[in-house]
């Protein structure tokens, strides 16, 4: 053939075909033209079914259609060549092509559609792609501090790499110690090096865990990164074990050939360990000599609250028992000042005493259905009589819109009411204190109700108004030297209204007054919702309602004997039969002795103390087990009342005991038929209901603390 001759279309198609590269055109419609049999065999079909088609026509994997297409409009509307690699899924197997695209352009240089050559390249990406992860994962792994990794072909069970391991720092050969040599079988080197490496009881499960059956199951079921910790033994030199930590990461993936490959690292983090079992061990130990600290300053506190109570009980009870029949003006203010003092040494008691339940994480609310009208107008009556004499006016201002019936603890919020207009009356020599609760918001199961109370006092500096919740704070103390009080009543408010989980805030403008206010959500209760009994009022608009039960037996358990003579008189009026047991050895005797129908049982007595007495009396033998005892106690602290209830006590009361509730209680437990009806009938009928209905209340109340 002479050089200047053409070669005809059948030779070039020809020519076309033995070029191992595929080649293909098409035209500016983006439709096949022509194609070589190689690149039809890439999964374009066969002649008949190329020609006048696009790719999004013809191709099995439509996952990377559009990418072509755009690729192919960039290149016939720029007139500029594009050479990119495709990833195609051929008839299930994962393929890549390099392609190189060109424009043909005629005559007037107009592009008249695409050329391209297409090699397959898959065998020398995957060969690149495992080179490119095996040396990245591991240099990723040496920089992380790793001091083993290594890479996996789980589905062939194959180790790939020349294992290497950091030992201190230093690089060791781990498959020349084990005798191995990459590529091994991995499920074999696991077993050489476990044996090798670990003490006897680890090695069959570490064994399993990192089996290539294990390890793909995992990947199957969607787990890409498995990372845990290792606590195991590693064998050391004369049977001296080391017990060491490792944080091992294993990173699952599918490489080109679908095969599950495993990238696996083992960092020793037993230096990080050892420091943290020291720091914990040295935590703990500190915990113990806090806990032993708080348990002394508990046994304080109930033997300073025992030793403080005690007398306490006899001043105050001899107080009332005088204040009955005296008729002397100046006696009766007299003893009603030795009263009161009483009643605020006992508040100041009780301040500490909560403040050390708050600290010690054992304060409890105890809510309870409650109508906030009647807890309204018995607060009333008790702020009048804390203000008696002074020149200031309470107002109360109570939104009407509120609900008769609440759910939440009454009592602690009317500790903390106390605590905030007790507040007001100490620093407010003249003018006002105004007592607000208002409904905020309500829903179908709670409200957000607002409390304040407001004062005309001597107000607080802006400076020290961060500082006021805090204990044992007195702040101005140039202006408020001679004014009571331990500094605890507004911190342990705060803490009550934060546990309830209100919020407690102060406004004040020093030399006019201020202002504290919070605000808590209560449950709502429907009326129609409440049982005839579930109606809780306040005890206080009736204890100490006058009766007589001469028919009723007691037994006193109280080794004080100052104490048993101000029982007797506080009861005297009901002319209840009383034995006195010095102890609470005689007091179970003289249980199973006699008949009675209740046991006061002092707490702290010789011989044997009122609990275990109590626990005694509990496991006879006959019917008398049964009987009611109410716990007598000076000590208020933390945890005393669950300990009384556990050991089987009905209920208890502190001392100094208080004729109103020590009346209550009487009544509460003793039988009725006991109850002299005719001596209520002699009071009216007013009276005579008044006195039921306070005995319902105090007993609804009694088991709703307990």
């Amino acid at each position: 053939m002479e050089p200047k001759d053409r070669i005809d279309k059948d030779t070039l198609i020809r020519i076309l075909k033995t070029i191992p590269s595929n080649i293909f055109f098409k035209d500016t419609e983006e439709k096949y033209v022509f194609s070589s049999h190689n690149y039809r065999q890439m999964g374009l079909g066969e002649d008949n079914d190329i020609y006048g088609k696009t790719d999004r026509d013809i191709r099995s994997d439509s996952s990377n259609i559009e990418q072509i297409e755009n690729m192919d409009k960039e290149i016939l509307e720029s007139g500029i060549g594009k050479r990119y690699v495709l990833k195609s899924d051929i008839f299930g197997e994962v393929r890549y092509s390099d392609i190189i695209k060109e424009p043909v352009k005629d005559d007037n240089g107009n592009t008249i559609g695409i050329v391209g050559l297409v090699n397959d390249v898959t065998m020398a990406t995957r060969e690149l792609s495992n080179m490119l992860e095996n040396e990245k994962a591991y240099q990723k792994a040496m920089r992380a501090g790793a001091f083993l990794a290594y890479n996996v072909n789980l589905s062939k069970d194959i180790l790939i790499d020349d294992l290497k391991e950091l030992v201190d720092g230093v690089e060791l050969d781990l498959l020349a110690m084990l005798n191995m040599k990459a590529p091994c079988k991995y499920s074999e080197f696991i077993e050489k090096w476990a044996n090798k490496m670990l003490v006897e009881k680890y090695r069959d499960k570490f064994i399993k865990n990192h089996s290539p059956q294990r390890l793909i199951s995992l990947y199957k079921n969607g787990e890409i990164e498995v990372a845990k910790e290792l606590n195991i033994e590693i064998m050391g030199k004369d049977g001296n074990n080391q017990e060491i930590w490792m944080n091992e990461s294993i990173l699952l993936m599918e490489n080109v050939e679908n095969e599950v490959i495993a990238f696996i690292t083992l960092k020793n983090v037993s230096k990080e360990r050892l420091e943290e079992r020291q720091l914990k061990q040295q935590l703990e130990a500190a915990a113990k000599e806090a806990k032993a600290a708080n348990e002394a300053k508990d046994r304080i506190l109930a033997n300073t609250s025992h030793e403080i109570r005690t007398p306490m009980n006899t001043i105050v009870g001899m107080a009332e028992v005088l204040l009955r029949d005296e008729t002397d003006e100046k006696k009766i203010e007299y003893l009603n000042n030795i009263k009161n003092a009483g009643e605020h040494l006992l508040e100041i008691v009780k301040d500490i005493l909560d403040f050390s339940k708050i600290e010690s994480g054992k304060v409890e609310m105890v809510p309870a259905i409650y109508d906030i009208r009647a807890r309204i107008d018995a607060l009333e009556k008790l702020l009048r009589e804390r203000i008696g004499n002074k020149n200031i006016d309470l107002l109360i201002d109570v939104d009407e819109n509120i609900p008769k019936y609440l759910y939440g603890d009454a009592t602690r919020i009317r500790q903390v009411i106390i605590n905030l207009v007790n507040n007001s009356i100490k620093f407010t020599k003249d003018g006002f204190i105004k007592f607000t609760v208002k409904m905020l918001e309500m829903t179908d199961s709670e409200i957000t109700e607002y409390v304040s109370v407001e004062d005309s006092g001597i107000g607080i500096k802006e400076e020290d108004i961060d500082k006021l919740f805090s204990a044992f704070n007195r702040l101005d103390r140039e202006n408020t030297a001679n004014i009571e009080g331990t500094g605890l009543g507004l911190a342990i408010s705060k803490q009550f209204i934060e546990l309830m989980g209100g919020e407690i805030k102060v406004e004040s403008k020093y030399g006019i007054g201020t202002k504290f206010s919070f605000t808590i959500k209560q449950g709502l209760v429907r009326e129609q919702d409440i049982k005839k009994n579930d109606e809780i009022k306040s005890v206080k608009d009736y204890a100490g309602r006058p009766f007589k039960a001469p028919k009723a037996k007691i037994l006193l358990a109280e080794d004080n004997v100052i104490n048993v003579k101000v029982f007797k008189a506080l009861v005297a009026p009901t002319k209840i039969q009383i034995d006195v047991a010095e102890n609470g050895k005689i007091a179970t005797e003289m249980v199973e002795r006699n008949d009675y129908d209740l046991v006061l049982m002092d707490h702290m007595m010789p011989v044997m103390d009122g609990i275990e007495a109590t626990e005694a009396i509990r496991h006879f033998n006959s019917d008398k087990r049964d009987i009611k005892i109410i716990a007598l106690t000076a000590n208020a602290v933390v945890g005393m009342k669950e300990q009384f209830l556990e050991a089987g006590m009905n209920d208890f009361m502190t001392k100094p005991i208080q004729i109103k509730e020590l009346l209550a209680m009487l009544r509460m437990y003793l039988p009725e038929e006991y109850i002299e009806e005719d001596m209520l009938h002699e009071l009216g009928d007013k009276a005579f209901n008044s006195i039921r209905k306070h005995i319902g209340e105090f007993k609804e109340n009694r088991m709703d603390t307990k």
